[in-house]
């Protein structure tokens, strides 16, 4: 009866806890731009794209109170073994949303590599038809591929609103860290500033980023397994962890409560960190 008064305990520090943090982070705006820098530095993208990094912060912190309290469920009423091993499983709860967050990122990043170039084509199509940029991307919203036409939307929109095409197109660089997207922004600025063949600028532009998408796929291809073994190697012990618990839960809890154990599971943190942090470095390859 008094372990499991225990443990309910621990569970409501567990949730005070977290919600102290929560309220912490919405009320202080510098806490909240701290930790907003810590979140999109780890992403190395712009994840306001599709979820705004306040509702990831809380994301991260609800995944970590989850996988805390899933390893106090584990160690059955032991509190100490509880929370280490709660501790140990909630370091995978800080990376795992961040992760989901920067795939959905990422699999639009790749969209709109691969539908920039036919809407350039279509773009240099009506500019060369005699529209200018403006009509010729409020015109052809409709004909562009979905993902790259939201963008162009933000650019009309923008342009109605009472920006220059310049500025839109500046912006849409800052929002998308794309090379390619740059590149178009940069060679639409000289265009429109100084003059020149923007229907063949576009034209010899969409064919660059072609050949750059064919070279980046092979690439892509070459470091698939690297990539598949950062992932799973990372999250490969703290499976073994908590099927070890499950099956041997008593000696596995003696374990983790004594000197060695702890000592153990700090050095495998440690180097589960380090070397998802190795193999990244060693197959991220700016083409």
């Amino acid at each position: 009866m008094i372990q499991i008064w225990i443990t309910v305990s621990v569970f409501a520090s567990a949730v005070a806890l977290g919600y102290f943090l929560v309220s912490v982070f919405v009320s202080s705006p510098r806490i909240r731009e701290r930790a907003l820098s810590i979140v999109g530095a780890y992403n190395d993208v712009n994840i306001s794209i599709v979820i705004p990094p306040e509702r990831l912060y809380l994301m991260i912190v609800l995944s970590v109170a989850l996988m805390f309290m899933l390893g106090m469920l584990l160690a059955a009423g032991n509190i100490v073994g509880g929370v280490i091993l709660g501790t140990v499983l909630a370091v995978p709860g800080l990376f795992i949303p961040s992760m989901g967050v920067t795939y959905a990122v990422n699999k639009r990043m790749e969209r709109i590599h691969e539908e920039l170039p036919g809407a350039l084509d279509i773009l240099s199509s009506a500019m060369s038809a005699g529209l200018t940029l403006n009509q010729a991307i409020s015109r052809n919203l409709d004909k562009i591929p979905a993902t790259i036409a939201s963008e162009f939307k933000i650019i009309d929109t923008e342009c109605r609103l009472g920006a220059s095409l310049v500025d839109a197109m500046k912006h849409w660089a800052d929002r998308v860290p794309l090379m390619d997207v740059r590149l178009t922004a940069i060679a639409t600025e000289l265009a429109l500033r100084r003059g020149g063949d923007l229907p063949g600028t576009y034209r010899k532009l969409s064919s660059t980023i072609r050949e750059r998408a064919m070279f980046q796929k092979e690439v892509r291809t070459l470091t698939t397994e690297g990539r598949m073994q950062a992932v799973v190697m990372t999250l490969l012990p703290f499976v073994i962890l908590v099927i070890m618990t499950l099956v041997r839960r008593s000696e596995m809890l003696q374990f983790l409560t004594s000197s060695v154990g702890i000592g153990a599971i700090c050095v495998v943190v440690l180097m589960q960190i380090v070397a998802y942090l190795w193999i990244k470095k060693m197959i991220t390859i700016n083409v």
